[in-house]
């Protein structure tokens, strides 16, 4: 007998009424927005950030806690690399341009 893939469960209607989960999620997604528009650009062909955050997604979902922790201080750390060298050189890019 062929296995049928599970479908997901609906989104629950109990999600709707945690307005603390939910202000916190949104703060979460604000947050990452504003280091997507920072980076622009400067993350593109340099890494994989699928596969950073789906080793995170699986490290925790896996309950390896010191494992997940050690690779979400590498990603952050990464992120935070990358977005100060794409800020630091578009002063001086554009110095070099004016001349």
């Amino acid at each position: 007998m062929e296995r049928r893939p599970r479908r997901l469960p609906r989104r629950p209607r109990r999600w709707l009424r945690q307005p603390r989960l939910i202000a916190f999620t949104r703060t979460l997604r604000d947050s990452s927005e504003l280091y997507r528009q920072l980076s622009g650009t400067a993350v593109e062909g340099s890494r994989d950030v699928s596969a950073e955050h789906r080793e995170l997604m699986d490290l925790a979902t896996s309950r390896k806690a010191d494992e997940a922790v050690e690779s979400l201080r590498r990603h952050l750390q990464r992120t935070t690399d990358t977005l100060l060298a794409s800020v630091l050189a578009e002063p001086a890019e554009a110095a070099a341009s004016a001349r």
